[in-house]
């Protein structure tokens, strides 16, 4: 049963991804896989941080929760397949099309990818975050609320802690626990980390098609080399790769390998090609999406875009280029009620 509830989860976030990303006008990047569905993913979780906002200080249950994400999600999917049908063809057409011998280098990569995330699903870490991260997600289920009940002693909560609430990414896979019936436990360490760590290489696998576009073998041995720096990368508990490898079930870990790097990316592609309609709605979508994975993200994602915008008009003046700075705004109303709240 959990088996079949797992692959369906997994058919959710991927092709739901994927079909979502449909929506966003990409330019030369539409025939991109990877571009295509980490927009869809980022705008998952950036819809994801308003509803259950929304959802924890007006005190709706987790059900409405449920029914306000899923099904606009669903629609937007639908939509996504509706519209972006011609892109789709003409995204196989082209994988067809230059499909070359070189192909065969990606197999080492995705041979240690394979192997990580088997190890990651297979042997779980266990810590004392379980106490709360998966705690909290187990108590919002059982009790079909929101931040109402404490996770530690089962007691009524007496206020709502701003810190967690502005960063519920635990309540992001126990959404997913709640629809399909599975425990919380087995959905954040053995299901979310089949998902995400693949997810988390195409963020470099973008990187790479920056660094070599038109060289598959460079791409390739760029990608092995990162994969190599992951597998020998725990020099320290609180590394990036550690934190991917061993914790990817939180949302601190999330942010390390996918929110930042890919918020970087978005960032760059817009200091290089400039801001458009498409890079807008991905810039908006990433740094919001920080917000839901950790705290840290809410301030870091902040700064980025802040920093990219300054870099942005260092490199080309261009008044439309103030609209990078709208796309922090819900960074910068969390941090004021961190502040002064």
């Amino acid at each position: 049963m959990y088996i079949l509830s797992g692959i369906l989860m997994a058919v959710m976030i991927v092709a739901g991804s994927y079909a979502i990303g449909l929506l966003i006008p990409s330019g030369k990047d539409g025939t991109s896989v990877s571009y295509t569905m980490l927009a869809g993913l980022v705008i998952i979780m950036a819809y994801f941080e308003a509803a259950c906002e929304f959802c924890i200080y007006t005190q709706k249950s987790y059900d409405f929760l449920n029914m306000i994400f899923f099904t606009p999600m669903a629609v937007l999917a639908a939509a996504g397949i509706l519209f972006g049908i011609k892109r789709i063809f003409r995204t196989l057409v082209s994988h067809f099309k230059n499909a070359t011998p070189a192909v065969l280098t990606i197999l080492p990569f995705l041979a240690m990818i394979g192997f990580m995330t088997f190890m990651l699903a297979r042997y779980m870490h266990l810590d004392n975050d379980d106490a709360f991260y998966v705690g909290t997600a187990t108590t919002g289920v059982h009790t079909n609320t929101l931040f109402q009940y404490d996770a530690y002693t089962g007691e009524p909560l007496g206020e709502i802690p701003t810190r967690y609430s502005f960063s519920p990414f635990f309540y992001f896979f126990g959404a997913f626990a709640k629809l399909l019936n599975i425990p919380c436990a087995i959905t954040a360490h053995t299901l979310l980390p089949l998902i995400l760590l693949p997810m988390t290489f195409l963020v470099y696998w973008l990187w790479s098609r920056e660094f070599f576009p038109d060289k598959l073998q460079y791409r390739s041995l760029f990608m092995t080399f990162v994969t190599i720096l992951f597998c020998f990368g725990y020099f320290s508990s609180k590394s990036s790769t550690a934190f991917t490898l061993i914790r990817l079930w939180q949302g601190k870990a999330v942010l390390c390998a996918i929110g930042i790097p890919y918020l970087l990316y978005v960032l760059y592609k817009i200091w290089k090609d400039g801001l458009s309609v498409g890079r807008f709605l991905l810039l908006l979508a990433a740094s919001t999406a920080c917000c839901l994975m950790s705290s840290m993200g809410v301030i870091t994602a902040l700064i980025m875009v802040g920093i990219g915008w300054i870099l942005r008009m260092m490199h080309g003046r261009k008044l439309t280029d103030l609209l990078m700075l709208l796309c922090a705004a819900p960074n910068l109303v969390i941090c004021v009620i961190y502040t002064f709240f």
